[in-house]
């Protein structure tokens, strides 16, 4: 059994972590829960970067010879592109091969453009859920 609480919020202990879970995550819990996810989905290397100072990446993972710089953003709302912009400059920084902003939300147009120009991977609510679904978390 997964405690989806125990770790991420309260004590109560659940089998299965759904959307309104993620949802009511803060910021920190969620960085800290996509490590665990990437893990659970096979990705080597997670690291969970320091919460501030992070230089727009809170996730490292790697995955078939790949290594991931990822921005994660809990948010209610669309995303603009400025988490694209940041994660772009932080996989330089941390030297990653691949750019990621995972959101439990969506992404408005200037994002979406922002991220295929920078060839950003942009991981929304839909993209969470289906590795959410592929995890054992569910």
């Amino acid at each position: 059994m997964f405690v989806a609480f125990g770790i991420y919020g309260s004590s109560r202990r659940r089998s299965s972590l759904t959307m309104a879970d993620i949802d009511s995550m803060t910021g920190l819990e969620f960085e800290s829960f996509v490590g665990d996810l990437l893990k659970n989905l096979g990705y080597s290397g997670v690291k969970v970067t320091k919460s501030s100072g992070d230089q727009g990446v809170d996730v490292i993972a790697s995955k078939n010879g790949t290594k991931y710089a990822i921005q994660c953003k809990n948010y209610s709302s669309p995303l603009n592109n400025k988490p694209i912009q940041e994660v772009t400059t932080g996989k330089a920084i941390y030297g990653c091969d691949v750019g990621v902003v995972l959101t439990n939300s969506t992404f408005n147009k200037n994002a979406v453009q922002a991220a295929k120009a920078t060839g950003t991977l942009f991981w929304d609510r839909r993209t969470l859920q289906k590795m959410l679904s592929q995890s054992t978390f569910s």
